[in-house]
C-alpha cells in the first residue's frame, strides 16, 4: 500500500509537533500579505495614490498592466487565507480566477518590457541599463510562467502546490522594490532579492517538517543553478541589444 501524501498541516497534526511549529502553518498567509502590503506601498505614489502626488502621466496600458497585477496578488493572499481557514472547496474554486489572472500576467507583462525600451531611453537611462532590465525581467517572468504552471499541475499535493505559488509572487516583485529605491531611497540588492525568499522558505521548513522539502530544493535550483547562469550568458551575448535596436 502507498504512503499518502501529507501537506504540512497532516505533518504537524499527526506528529504532535509543538505550538511554534503549528503557528508557522500561517507562514504563507503572512508572506503573500507583506507582499501585497509593500506593492500597495511601493506602487502609492505612483499608480494607487498617483492624484495625490505631483507625478508624470503614464500610458493607459501601465494601468492595465498595474491592475492585473495587483489582481493577482490579492489573490494569492485570498488564496493562502482560505487554506489557513480550512476553506479549501472555495480555494479551489477561486482557483480557476487565479489561472485567469496569471494567463494575463504574461502577455502584459512581456509588452510592457518592449515598450519600457523606448521609454528607457527617453528618460536618460544607459544602454547598459535598459539591457539589464529587459533581461533581468524577461527571465524572471519565464520564472513565473513556469512556477506557477508547476503549481497548477502539483495542485492536489498541497504542500508543492503553496511553495511553487509563493516563490512566484517574489519571481516579479523586482519592479515593486525598485520604487522604494526610487521614492524612498530603499535600495534592496539584487542578490538578497533572490535569496530571501528561498532563505525564509528553509527555514519554514526547518521548523516545520525539520528537514528542506523537496519542493523547497528544486526551486533554489531553478533559481540558482538554471536562472543565473541564463541571465549572465544572455547579458553577454549580443542578443538583448539586437532586441533592444529592433524595439527601439
Amino acid at each position: 500500500m502507498s504512503t499518502p501524501v501529507l501537506g504540512d498541516r497532516e505533518i504537524v497534526s499527526q506528529t504532535g509537533l509543538s505550538t511554534m511549529r503549528a503557528r508557522a502553518l500561517m507562514f504563507f498567509p503572512a508572506v503573500s500579505g507583506v507582499l501585497l502590503v509593500v506593492l500597495l506601498v511601493g506602487f502609492a505614489k505612483t499608480f494607487f495614490l498617483r492624484t495625490l502626488f505631483d507625478v508624470p502621466p503614464i500610458p493607459g496600458y501601465l494601468y492595465v498592466h498595474g491592475s492585473v497585477l495587483t489582481a493577482w496578488y490579492v489573490l494569492v493572499f485570498t488564496q493562502t487565507c482560505l487554506v489557513a481557514a480550512q476553506r479549501t472547496d472555495l480555494h479551489r474554486r477561486l482557483g480557476i480566477a487565479a489561472v485567469a489572472v496569471a494567463s494575463l500576467v504574461v502577455p502584459i507583462s512581456a509588452f510592457v518590457i518592449v515598450r519600457y525600451v523606448p521609454r528607457g531611453f527617453a528618460r536618460g537611462r544607459t544602454l547598459d541599463f535598459v539591457r539589464g532590465l529587459v533581461v533581468g525581467d524577461s527571465l524572471d517572468l519565464v520564472l513565473f510562467v513556469v512556477l506557477v504552471a508547476a503549481g497548477v499541475y502539483f495542485r492536489r499535493k498541497p504542500d508543492v502546490h503553496k511553495r511553487l505559488m509563493i516563490i512566484s509572487c517574489f519571481a516579479i516583485y523586482g519592479p515593486v522594490l525598485a520604487r522604494f529605491e526610487i521614492y524612498y531611497g530603499l535600495r534592496v540588492p539584487d542578490p538578497f532579492l533572490v535569496l530571501l525568499p528561498l532563505c525564509v522558505l528553509g527555514i519554514y521548513d526547518f521548523v516545520v517538517l525539520r528537514r528542506e522539502h523537496r519542493a523547497t530544493m528544486w526551486i533554489a535550483v531553478l533559481v540558482l543553478v538554471v536562472w543565473a547562469p541564463v541571465y549572465r550568458l544572455l547579458i553577454g551575448s549580443g542578443l538583448p541589444d539586437a532586441f533592444i535596436t529592433a524595439v527601439r
